[in-house]
């Protein structure tokens, strides 16, 4: 389990309780389902044939967010590295980012998304050479429906079995040491850790996520509406090369 995630949740009851002791059903108002079957070993890593796409959320004060997605020939997604740092402008993520390329520690993405911010797109593209297209943001409660479906997995609520999750995170993504003034305010520092927090907001009568630690989930809607636009599909079908007979899941991802 995430050593960071364990630390910022230990004196803290209610997320501890669901994280730390799996109590994910008293998680009441939880946008995002995630439990046990959305996690990876944290030494799990995607096939080098998988199709990677970056999603950004940019922050001064507030975590920038850089999430590096794997997507398995059935348009899954699995995120497995990110950067979620405060006081990170979007020329030093990337920079780091390029870094990541130039050691080939990561490939090129075949496609970052990125929040509404041209001042910031056009710095992390100068210090990158990679270009960034803007998130569809038309539609936030469609964007949010279609991240929870990517979540579903066990019996249907008919009974009817479902596929696996079709979102997974794999533990110790995280890039870095867990940020210290996130750590100092109490605040998630993680998408992960987010998720366990990011809940509907009473205030309103329809469904409305309160606006609050959400940049991790921002960025991971971004992601899935650009995927499911791009390489979206029936399960089966693949958008980009790959050789169904040469290459088998893990037993854990069946």
């Amino acid at each position: 389990m995430a050593q960071e995630i364990i630390n910022e949740f230990a004196t803290r009851d209610t997320r501890r309780r669901r994280f730390l002791d799996g109590v994910w059903a008293a998680a009441e108002g939880l946008v995002y389902a995630f439990a046990d079957a959305h996690r990876l070993p944290a030494d799990w890593r995607p096939p080098t044939h998988w199709a990677r796409v970056w999603g950004i959320d940019w922050g001064q004060r507030a975590p920038s967010v850089l999430q590096v997605w794997a997507v398995d020939p059935d348009s899954g997604l699995y995120l497995y590295r990110e950067v979620f740092k405060t006081h990170c402008r979007a020329d030093q993520l990337g920079k780091l980012a390029r870094g990541w390329l130039d050691l080939g520690t990561e490939p090129t993405p075949l496609a970052v998304v990125c929040d509404h911010n041209p001042e910031e797109k056009e710095m992390f593209e100068r210090e990158t050479g990679l270009a960034l297209t803007m998130a569809d943001k038309t539609d936030r409660d469609e964007g949010i429906q279609a991240t929870q479906a990517r979540f579903d997995h066990g019996a249907g609520c008919d009974g009817v079995p479902v596929l696996p999750p079709r979102i997974r995170f794999r533990d110790n993504a995280l890039d870095h040491t867990p940020d210290q003034f996130l750590l100092d305010e109490g605040r998630p520092t993680s998408t992960v850790a987010e998720l366990t927090g990011y809940t509907w907001d009473p205030k309103f009568l329809r469904d409305t996520p309160k606006a609050d630690n959400d940049h991790g989930c921002d960025a991971m809607r971004y992601v899935v509406a650009w995927v499911d636009a791009n390489l979206g599909g029936p399960h089966g079908e693949t958008r980009y090369g790959y050789d169904r007979d040469a290459q088998m899941y893990p037993a854990y991802l069946r």
